[in-house]
């Protein structure tokens, strides 16, 4: 399991509005995590409105969570 690689792969998940790529990914991530793996980082925002969009996604990945 590649953290990096899941979030990645959350993101484009909700930026495709794919409801069952973001449950899988979030539940890979949350089980990873759970078994002691690392989180993924976000190491390098360059101004405030991508600290915004990373803000937004990942409200939204968990809207679309409750949604289900």
């Amino acid at each position: 399991m590649d953290p990096q690689t899941a979030l990645f792969n959350l993101l484009d998940a909700i930026d495709r509005n794919d409801r069952d790529a973001v449950d899988i990914q979030l539940a890979a991530l949350a089980e990873w995590n759970a078994k002691g793996g690392f989180l993924p980082a976000v190491t390098r925002i360059v101004n405030a409105d991508a600290t915004f969009a990373v803000a937004r996604t990942v409200r939204r990945a968990y809207q679309l969570k409750g949604e289900r």
